[in-house]
């Protein structure tokens, strides 16, 4: 986390939409829990994944993989913290990360 987040993350601790991972599972992967994502918001086409993040696949194939599977884990991590509510929205074209819920076909 970045200093100028630092009190935005302070914030939403203090105000309960975030929660501080349980004792003893800090520093293993775990980040800050959101305790009710009201929206996972700009899940669109272009913005997630984001490009900067996937390799071409016809640079590397491999690479490319690896980097859409992370952009996923990403989504699904932000979606799945979600206690009580989540809207996932998007502008213009949905990601397509999200063919399965919205019946689109991935581009």
């Amino acid at each position: 986390m970045s200093e100028s987040e630092r009190p935005q993350v302070e914030a939403a601790i203090a105000a309960g939409t975030v929660v501080q991972p349980p004792a003893g599972t800090q520093r293993r992967g775990d980040a800050l829990v959101i305790g009710i994502a009201e929206e996972v918001g700009g899940v669109s086409d272009g913005t997630v994944p984001m490009k900067s993040a996937v390799t071409p696949a016809e640079v590397d194939a491999p690479q490319h993989q690896r980097g859409t599977s992370s952009e996923l884990s990403l989504l699904f991590v932000a979606c799945t913290r979600a206690r009580e509510a989540l809207r996932v929205s998007w502008h213009g074209t949905p990601s397509p990360f999200l063919a399965p819920v919205t019946g689109r076909s991935p581009s």
